[in-house]
């Protein structure tokens, strides 16, 4: 044996010798193998469709008594999370959010907070764990564990809708237990929900693992994500009972709203050439501004809008120089003061435009101009076609500021309109440039006429019918009654619309909105299931019964 090994040793300088063509030679099998041994995809076959599956955990799933801060997850295959931040929570809530890791089949969660004695836990995942390879992701995957000595197991479950009953996703709906709350009328703005569940594609909830006990049922957008509710900047809904949890709870149904805003000036902004913009949080029907100091060269034009929770104000940039301070006042009381330093913007080219190249024989041509008008001169407006010629006048001799309505002194069935240079001036002094535009006169042929039924027994408020375009919500028609009503349309335009019942309990005249605060709900919405399509010569009689379970 000793032999062997003596004679088995290599002089050194032999060694050296081969040295070169033993790296090259290794180099050569290093760089085949780990050719061969690349990563990639794998090509034929059926294509993976399965989610990863949770294949163990520690501590194991469902435990009790739990005393750790950390839990490791292992799944049967290798693994990628997604949006984990936003997919991944516990209920109930933490004060800290959870620290969450992942590698290979291996997901770690971590806290800090100190858990709620003989509570029960739920790790939800969202769509957050999906397979490596095809993206498959698996939504039913919880981690369960309970600080007490077992598992709570009631469940809740039910549905979100908007205010047309549409389902509603990424919804937040929270259980507050009263028993360990206060200020009941205030829960949802002050404390965390002791369970949630957001709403998946459907609208669907749902809550399980639940303790026995009396809750309060809110739903909300959560949009700062700190299971708060935002007053009046997000939709809510809420049960308005409590709800007890059972072995045999009935699916919930929660309506969503968006509250009263809270009452808040946003402020004003320098936006255009002598325009000022101001933004409210709610309407305000007497608003008026003021220019310092306050004289009547200095003085503007205040336009609100339809809703009146906005309002433009107009000056001439000429009286002032690099700033300009104005005081807003609410009903005649100063509220808000507001100092803007200006920006630069030039006075745009004042070219009035059309808002449609249709009219009916009714129809005025309706012009809109982005700054408010001062002056007409109809005497130099007119219309033509290859064989006539007609002058303009103005509806009921009024400027409607940003909206001018023509009469036509003539109807003709396809025309030019034509707007010469100077026929309009706008509150900056500036005359308009040549607008002129063709139009079509509408007929019978081109016009559709509807009779809408609404049958009723007699209600004990009122209904609100509207009926709107499908496109861009355009009232056409609002009435209020209590006892059903028929609605005829004629000469109406082609297109689709939809239809409306608001029921009124509260009889002002409009929908209203709910109140958590006083436990009051919105008004109910029907809607008509069915698009209204008017055509063109065509007759249309469709009717609407209402159930008075409805009511």
């Amino acid at each position: 044996m000793q032999q062997l090994i003596t004679n088995s040793i290599i002089p050194l300088n032999k060694l050296l010798r081969f040295l070169p063509v033993f790296i090259l030679a290794s180099a050569f099998v290093y760089f085949s193998s780990t050719s061969c041994a690349s990563i990639s995809s794998p090509t034929g076959g059926p294509r993976d469709t399965l989610a990863p599956q949770l294949d163990t955990s520690f501590p194991p799933n469902f435990s009790t008594n739990f005393k750790a801060s950390e839990v490791i997850l292992v799944f049967d295959e290798y693994i990628t999370l997604k949006s984990a931040s936003q997919q991944i929570s516990i209920s109930p809530p933490l004060s800290e959010k959870l620290k969450i890791t992942s590698m290979s089949r291996e997901v770690n969660i971590s806290w800090k907070d100190t858990l709620l004695d003989s509570t029960t836990y739920i790790i939800s995942f969202g769509n957050a764990i999906t397979d490596f390879t095809e993206g498959n992701a698996n939504e039913k995957i919880k981690y369960v564990f309970s600080t007490g000595n077992f598992i709570d197991s009631l469940e809740i479950d039910g549905y979100v809708y908007d205010k047309e009953g549409k389902p509603t996703p990424d919804i937040m709906v929270g259980l507050y237990d009263l028993k360990t709350l206060e200020k009941a009328d205030s829960i949802p703005f002050l404390n965390l929900p002791t369970y949630y569940d957001y709403t998946d594609e459907n609208g669907k909830f749902e809550l399980s693992n639940l303790k026995y006990s009396k809750f309060v049922v809110v739903a909300f957008q959560d949009v700062r994500q700190n299971f708060k509710l935002n007053s009046g900047a997000e939709l809510m809904g809420f049960l308005s009972d409590t709800i007890t949890t059972s072995l045999s709870n009935e699916s919930i149904k929660l309506n969503l709203f968006l509250p009263e805003p809270v009452k808040r000036f946003y402020g004003a902004k320098h936006t255009g050439y002598g325009k000022i913009q101001f933004a409210y949080s709610y309407p305000i029907p007497e608003l008026t501004v003021k220019a310092l100091p306050n004289n009547d060269s200095l003085s503007g034009l205040l336009v609100q809008n339809k809703t009146k929770d906005s309002a433009t104000y107009w000056f001439n940039p000429v009286n002032y120089t690099d700033s300009i301070t104005l005081q807003i006042f609410q009903a005649g009381t100063i509220t808000d003061t507001a100092t803007l330093l200006f920006k630069e913007f030039k006075a745009e080219n004042f070219t009035p435009k059309l808002t449609s190249n249709e009219i009916r024989n009714i129809d005025p041509v309706v012009v809109l101009t982005e700054v408010p008008v001062t002056k007409v001169d109809t005497s130099l407006i007119f219309i033509y076609n290859e064989t006539d010629t007609a002058g303009v006048s103005i509806e009921d001799s009024i400027y409607m500021l940003k909206q001018i309505k023509l009469i036509p002194q003539k109807r003709f069935k396809d025309f030019t309109i034509k707007i010469p240079q100077g026929a309009i001036t706008n509150y900056f002094e500036k005359v308009n440039d040549t607008t002129e535009a063709r139009l079509k006169t509408l007929g019978r042929d081109d016009l559709g006429n509807l009779d809408f039924v609404v049958k009723t027994d007699s209600t004990p408020y009122p209904l609100i019918l509207r009926i709107f375009t499908e496109k861009d919500k355009k009232v056409i028609h609002e009435s209020s009654f209590n006892a059903g009503t028929t609605v005829k349309f004629r000469n109406q335009k082609p297109g689709l619309y939809k239809a409306e019942l608001i029921l009124d309990k509260d009889g002002n005249g409009k929908w209203s909105t709910g109140n958590y605060l006083e436990g009051k709900q919105p008004e109910k919405v029907l809607y008509y299931s069915e698009d209204i399509e008017i055509r063109a010569n065509w007759d249309l009689e469709l009717e609407w019964r209402i159930d008075k379970k409805l009511f």
